[in-house]
């Protein structure tokens, strides 16, 4: 059953104890006691309903007219000529919940013919019906839903079963792989507790998304047990606890050729072996974080928060806990700005690396932290002269939104670093610097953000180390590194942008200066390998976060001295009250990744592109050098990083409706970060591992 309607049940109670009185010494004498209002069995049936009804969508009718009541006659009958009264009143007959699900129809009839509405053009016969119809219309997709759902916690209980033969069968494995085997089964069990249980299996894959949704989650499960089939070969041939794990599911299931054929191939002994389980994590791994990002993209959308979470403990060991925290933080209207740091801070090193000691203001601590400073005003001396009440107003306006940043900033961080959350196979991390807070700068109209520099980012003599570099400068030395290590940084670059869009927020400002690559602590020892054995050189760190466009000045977006608004979307070129949106954040994404493809900034790009304009008579507008950077992907990147990632990249620049097919989306834009994760991030990945 999917949906229904309802009529109500009498709420007078003085017709209740006429019926009671009725029945008296009848087989039914004790249906109408039940159902007197306020009973138990009344509440109780309420309560089931509820529980029940979950998935339902209902119309409650209710009565407009009253009708004669029970009466008593002197021979001892009961007849319906006594006090007129509504026997179904609204607050009977509706369950006020949610308009998505209940829909509530009042009927201007009696209780004996509100069920008996005829077919006139004007009866409320019509609106019901329609009803009915729309149930039917959406029926398949919900129901689909459920099936989908219960196909899904079917395959995690088989992945975890298979995990768990692995583990007891690979008893040569290096301590490094057997703890990743064993965080993967964790993380999948907790993924099955969590899609398993009624409450939030219907909160994360519920009636409230499409279809579409769910089949794509399903779909990985269907991954994850493709990957485990060869394994699944042995385990049915070999292992009685999974032969009757298999058994008890109602039959042997028949391993795919795919899982034969590799355990023929290989031999068993090598199925088990460091280098296989290693290739396997990968896969799986890979798979886990896409299902995690989706089920922050489905928490996103119903605003799930961590009270929801809380009395599940399984939710955290998914990192799902504190994503529903870092959420809850972006979202909240609470975020007012804290008190600026005390203390004091001298510059060590300019340019795109400001660098700086800060000392608190006990002068007990001192420490290397990255600078970004945030203009809210002109500096004192020109401020006497140039500004007006009105501009005071703004910066003042400005200096606020860039407190609330500084603030924000800083909770995120100190989320991210929260020790308590233990160890997950998906770090939903969004690989920003930690904010320590901000210092005020009265006389220069700025504030200063202070970041934590990583222990490796520092060099031997307590300055920033020679070889972090922001992704601008090593463009500009022409980005010398090996194909895998490109797309791997590409890969990072994407990952990050979706896990920052999954949390509910947008950067604003992506462009090469702001991504910061760091070489690993590992690297001064043993090369860091990713799980696709591809060395990990750096770690990747997006700044400069915007809170607004600058507080003083405007120029030409595409002067030369302003070629930061380059990387902005042509819709927020000269339109500073317009709304960002994800989408924005996705075409600077593109544009970064063309660089990287290219191994060439977009100021060598756009000096011909503009030539080339000026020749044709075409004017240099935002729309035009975006078509004119969309060409040169296609001209460029099927050679120098492969059809999948030149496709990849244009999507990006395309934008929501031309590039990703999304053309309705929910506020949250959570269709475009879905279609961003499979069609860009999950197509970028397999160059990791050429």
């Amino acid at each position: 059953m999917y949906g229904f309607v309802l009529f109500g049940t009498p709420h007078n109670g003085m017709e209740a104890d006429e019926m009671i009185a009725a029945a008296e010494g009848q087989p039914t004498e004790s249906l109408p006691r039940d159902l007197k209002p306020g009973s138990s069995t009344v509440k109780l049936l309420r309560e089931r309903f509820a529980k029940a009804s979950q998935e339902l969508r209902v119309v409650s009718c209710y009565e407009l007219r009253e009708t004669p009541t029970l009466k008593k006659e002197d021979n001892g009958s009961y007849s319906r000529t006594g006090e007129k009264k509504l026997m179904v009143p609204e607050p009977s007959a509706c369950l006020f919940w949610p308009d998505e699900i209940e829909t509530r129809i009042p009927i201007d009839e009696n209780h004996s013919m509100i069920a008996k509405l005829s077919s006139r053009a004007e009866s409320k016969y019509h609106e019901i019906k329609n009803c009915i119809a729309d149930f039917a219309a959406d029926a398949v997709e919900r129901i689909s839903n459920r099936f989908l759902r219960s196909d899904i916690c079917d395959a995690m209980e088989k992945i975890c079963a298979l995990l768990q033969f692995i583990l007891k069968r690979a008893t040569n494995l290096v301590r490094q792989e057997r703890e990743n085997l064993s965080d993967i089964f964790v993380h999948t069990d907790a993924f099955r507790s969590t899609l398993s249980d009624p409450v939030l299996g219907q909160a994360f894959l519920g009636a409230h998304l499409g279809r579409g949704f769910v089949s794509r989650f399903a779909r990985k499960s269907g991954e994850l047990e493709d990957i485990l089939s060869p394994f699944e070969v042995v385990a049915l041939d070999t292992d009685v606890e999974y032969q009757s794990f298999a058994s008890s599911r109602g039959s042997l299931p028949a391993a795919c050729n795919r899982g034969a054929n590799q355990v023929t191939k290989m031999g068993v002994a090598a199925l088990f072996s460091n280098s296989y389980i290693k290739g396997f994590l990968q896969g799986a791994r890979a798979v886990i974080q896409a299902q995690v990002q989706m089920l922050s993209l489905s928490m996103l959308r119903q605003q799930v928060d961590r009270d929801f979470l809380e009395p599940h403990s399984f939710t955290k060991e998914m990192g799902l806990y504190r994503i529903a925290a870092m959420q809850a933080l972006f979202n909240s209207t609470d975020n007012g700005p804290q008190e600026p740091l005390q203390g004091s801070l001298s510059i060590v090193s300019s340019g795109e690396l400001l660098t700086g000691r800060y000392t608190d203001d006990n002068g007990e601590s001192e420490r290397l932290v990255l600078v970004e400073y945030k203009p809210y005003a002109l500096p004192s001396d020109h401020r006497r002269q140039h500004t007006s009440e009105d501009d005071e107003q703004q910066a003042e306006a400005t200096k606020y939104l860039a407190q609330k940043l500084a603030t924000l900033l800083s909770k995120s961080s100190g989320e991210q670093m929260n020790p308590e959350r233990g160890r997950h196979v998906f770090d939903a991390t969004t690989y920003t610097f930690q904010c320590i807070g901000y210092m005020d700068e009265p006389s220069n109209g700025t504030l200063a953000f202070l970041y934590e520099i990583p222990e490796s980012g520092v060099g031997p003599e307590g300055k920033l180390g020679s070889n972090v570099k922001t992704l601008k400068q090593m463009i500009q030395d022409g980005l010398k590194m090996p194909l895998e290590e490109k797309f791997q940084l590409a890969f990072r670059i994407c990952s990050t942008v979706l896990n920052l869009h999954c949390s509910g927020w947008v950067h604003k400002s992506i462009r090469p200066e702001n991504v910061v690559l760091i070489p690993k602590a590992s690297q001064i020892e043993i090369p860091a390998r990713s799980s696709s054995g591809v060395i990990e050189k750096y770690d990747v760190y997006l700044k400069g976060f915007e809170f607004s466009r600058k507080a003083v000045g405007k120029s030409n977006p595409f002067e030369s001295s302003d070629k930061d608004n380059i990387y902005r979307h042509p819709d927020r070129q000269g339109l500073p009250g317009q709304h960002f949106t994800k989408e924005h954040d996705l075409y600077a994404v593109g544009l970064v990744l063309l660089e990287v493809g290219t191994s060439k900034s977009l100021e060598r790009w756009s000096k011909p592109l503009k030539e080339r304009l000026d020749k044709t008579a075409q004017r240099a507008t935002p729309q035009a050098y975006k078509a004119g950077f969309t060409q040169i992907a296609k001209d460029n990147l099927r050679n120098t990083m492969g059809s999948r990632y030149a496709e990849a990249v244009v999507k990006c620049l395309d934008g929501a409706v031309r590039g990703f097919s999304v053309d309705m989306d929910d506020k949250q834009e959570t269709a475009l970060t879905l279609a961003f994760q499979e069609q860009v991030v999950e197509e970028v990945t397999p160059g990791i591992s050429l």
